[in-house]
C-alpha cells in the first residue's frame, strides 16, 4: 500500500511545497511579476480611478469666497472603484505509476528522487507554459487563422503571419502517430466568440515555414468544419458556451490593453484609466517606435521605473543588430565580441528592457511595468496534495483504472495602472 505521509514528506525535502521556482528561467513574464496570495473565490481590490478636483485659485491677497463660479470651490471628491478580482485555475493532470513510486518513496529520497524526476519536471514545464501563455494572450486567443485545407478529420490550419508564434506550438502536438491527443482547442469568431463547438480538436503538429498548424478531430458542422479564415484558436476552456466570449482564462496583457468594457467590475468606456494604449501600425520594430508608444503611459503617471517589453525573437533579432552596428570597437582589440541576452535603455519612463519571449506574436509587442501589474490568487503553482481530510500525492485517476499526479495555480493578471500598459500591432519586416 502506498505510504502517502512518505511520499509527501519527500516530495517537500526533493521538490519544496512549490515548483515554479524551477521554471521562472523559463518564463520570463512570471518571473517578473510578484505573486499575492489571497484566499477567497472574488478579492476586492480597490482603484483609483478620478483624483480630487476641488481647487481654487486666486491672488495671494484674494481670499476665495462663496461656492457659485468664481467662488471657493466646493469639494470635488475622487472616485475609488472597487474592482472584484476572480482568480482562474489551470488544472494539469499527469499519469504516474503507482507501484513504482511507492516502490521508490520506500527506498529514501534519492530512489524518490530518480522516479519522479521526470514526471515533476515535464508536467511543471507544461503547466508553467499554459500559465505564461495566459500572461501574454489570456481572453485574445492564440493565433488567427489565415486559411484552411485538408478533409475528413485533420485539417491543416494556417496561420496568420502576425499571430505566428514557433516556441508557443513547441511541445502541445502528438509526439508519434496515434500517440494520445495534443492539445485540445477551441473556435472563436472573428468576433472572439466562441462557435457552436461540440467535439474535440486536437493539436497535431506545427509546421513553421509555412506556419501550417495541423489538428485533427471529428469531420462534423460541430467539429472541424467550425474553423475558417478569420476565425481565432484559444486552449479549450470548460464552461464556455456558443455566442460567448471567454471569460473562464484570465485577461492577459493584451485583453488589459484592448479592453473597453467592463472588467472586473469596472467599466472602461466610463472609468477611462480602466484601459491600456494600443498601437496599431509599428512598422519596422525599432527602438524609435518603442519610446514614441512609451509617450501615452509616461502622461499617466509611468515615471522612473522599468518597463519590460515582450517582443518576438525576430524583432529583437532587427533591434539587436541595430544596436550592433552602432558599436564602435577599440582600435587596440584583435577580437570583436558583440550579442546581447536582452537590451535595456534610459528612456522617458525610466528603463526600457527588451525582453526576447517565444510565445509573442511576430507582429506584437506588449510593454508593461512589473511594478504596476501583479498575480493574484490562492496559489501560485503546485501539485496537489490533499484529498479531504488526509493529504495525498498519488491519487486515483478519476476516468481510468491508474494513478496519478495533479498540479494547480489558481490566480489572476490584475493591472492596478492599466494605462501603464502598451499593446502594439502590426510589426513588420
Amino acid at each position: 500500500m502506498n505510504n502517502q505521509t512518505s511520499l509527501i514528506g519527500i516530495f517537500r525535502r526533493t521538490y519544496g511545497d512549490s515548483i515554479i521556482e524551477l521554471y521562472k528561467n523559463e518564463n520570463p513574464v512570471i518571473d517578473s511579476i510578484k505573486f499575492e496570495s489571497k484566499l477567497g473565490e472574488d478579492f476586492d481590490q480597490p482603484v483609483d480611478l478620478t483624483l480630487e478636483n476641488a481647487f481654487t485659485q486666486s491672488v495671494n491677497t484674494n481670499l476665495p469666497s462663496g461656492n457659485g463660479y468664481g467662488g471657493y470651490i466646493q469639494p470635488i471628491s475622487g472616485v475609488t472603484g472597487r474592482a472584484l478580482v476572480t482568480p482562474f485555475a489551470i488544472h494539469g493532470r499527469a499519469s504516474v505509476s503507482y507501484t513504482a513510486i511507492s516502490e521508490a518513496a520506500g527506498k529514501g529520497d534519492k530512489a524518490f528522487a530518480a522516479a519522479t524526476a521526470h514526471i515533476v519536471k515535464r508536467t511543471g514545464r507544461a503547466h508553467a507554459k499554459r500559465l505564461e501563455i495566459q500572461l501574454i494572450h489570456g481572453r485574445r486567443g492564440l493565433c488567427e487563422v489565415e486559411s484552411v485545407s485538408g478533409s475528413l478529420s485533420n485539417r491543416a490550419v494556417v496561420i496568420t503571419a502576425a499571430s505566428a508564434a514557433e516556441g508557443m506550438w513547441a511541445g502541445l502536438g502528438k509526439p508519434v502517430a496515434n500517440s494520445l491527443a495534443g492539445a485540445r482547442l477551441d473556435v472563436y469568431t472573428s468576433a472572439r466568440v466562441k462557435e457552436s463547438q461540440t467535439s474535440l480538436i486536437d493539436v497535431v503538429s506545427y509546421v513553421p515555414s509555412t506556419r501550417t498548424l495541423n489538428v485533427n478531430g471529428t469531420d462534423a458542422a460541430g467539429g472541424l468544419q467550425l474553423i475558417g479564415a478569420g476565425d481565432f484558436l484559444y486552449f479549450e476552456t470548460a464552461g464556455i458556451t456558443a455566442t460567448n466570449p471567454n471569460t473562464g482564462e484570465m485577461p492577459g496583457f493584451k485583453a488589459w490593453a484592448n479592453n473597453n468594457t467592463t472588467l472586473f467590475n469596472i467599466d472602461a468606456s466610463t472609468q477611462l484609466l480602466w484601459t491600456g494604449n494600443t498601437v496599431t501600425s509599428t512598422g519596422t520594430p525599432s527602438l524609435a517606435a518603442l519610446v514614441d508608444a512609451l509617450t501615452a503611459p509616461s502622461s499617466y503617471g509611468l515615471m522612473q521605473a522599468t518597463t519590460i517589453a515582450l517582443v518576438p525573437p525576430r524583432a529583437f533579432n532587427v533591434i539587436a543588430s541595430d544596436q550592433a552596428a552602432l558599436r564602435r570597437y577599440g582600435g587596440s582589440e584583435k577580437t570583436g565580441k558583440n550579442g546581447f541576452t536582452y537590451l535595456e535603455f534610459n528612456v522617458q519612463t525610466g528603463v526600457l528592457r527588451l525582453q526576447p519571449h517565444a510565445y509573442q506574436h511576430d507582429g506584437a509587442i506588449d510593454m508593461y511595468c512589473p511594478d504596476s501589474v501583479k498575480r493574484i490568487g490562492a496559489v501560485d503553482m503546485t501539485f496537489i496534495q490533499g484529498s479531504g481530510q488526509e493529504e495525498k500525492l498519488i491519487l486515483q485517476s478519476a476516468d481510468s483504472p491508474g494513478a496519478e499526479m495533479r498540479s494547480l495555480s489558481n490566480q489572476t493578471l490584475f493591472c492596478e495602472m492599466p494605462r501603464h500598459l502598451v499593446s502594439m500591432t502590426g510589426v513588420t519586416y
